[in-house]
């Protein structure tokens, strides 16, 4: 299965793509298009240099594309999210595509106060937008916010995020791609190995979360 990231840092901090490459065991190989900071809007722009790059990558024969929008933006517009997926679903026709529902900043942080939001409304914003931008393409939302908000009920002491309060950690990024694997292949992950920066421990738990809200 060959599958395409367009996105941002929250994509490649920690390396999600070659990770999940890893876990599935070369069963999933990928291509991407990442930029820290990118919006959506960006690589749908055929005049800006990420958008001339996703229209090279469309020449090529994709199994799934998967889209990122910048952390905060769906949340904030919602509207914006959805009409740039539209116009980036359309470069692929043929190709499923997967919205990669991101997460809400950490709770208590200033990173989150400055938003003005709740750590729930940030969420659900970010869930709504995600939904909505993949019922408009007939795509399929990875719950990765909502795996990020089950951790964080049920074993607060496993931290997802880095020191600035929205990047992920090296649980975050698993989390995420236990979510990946599922959502592409079928499969469920908890066959997959383990990584070295986390222990058995909290391998078991990111991939209890991610059963539990995979059908969300």
């Amino acid at each position: 299965m060959k599958v395409l990231f367009i996105g941002n840092s929250f994509t490649f901090v920690n390396d999600l793509p070659a990770m999940l490459e890893n876990l599935s065991g070369g069963e999933i190989t990928y291509g991407k298009v990442l930029r820290g900071g990118a919006y959506l809007k960006w690589y749908a722009d055929p005049e800006h240099e990420l958008g001339v790059q996703v229209r090279e990558k469309a020449k090529e024969t994709w199994d799934a594309v998967i889209l990122q929008d910048q952390s905060f933006n769906p949340a904030r517009d919602r509207d914006d999210c959805v009409n740039q997926t539209k116009v980036l679903a359309a470069l692929f026709p043929e190709t499923p595509v997967f919205m990669y529902q991101t997460w809400a900043y950490r709770d208590g942080s200033d990173k989150l106060k400055n938003t003005g939001l709740t750590y729930d409304e940030m969420k659900e914003k970010l869930y709504e937008a995600y939904n909505a931008a993949a019922e408009a393409v007939n795509g399929r939302r990875v719950p990765v916010g909502y795996g990020f908000a089950e951790v964080k009920k049920t074993a607060p002491d496993v931290d997802l995020y880095t020191e600035d309060d929205y990047h992920p950690s090296p649980a975050g990024t698993y989390l995420a791609a236990c979510l990946f694997y599922t959502a592409l292949t079928g499969k469920d992950c908890e066959a997959l190995a383990g990584i070295d920066a986390l222990d058995d421990g909290t391998v078991k738990i990111l991939k209890t979360a991610a059963k539990a809200v995979s059908g969300t």
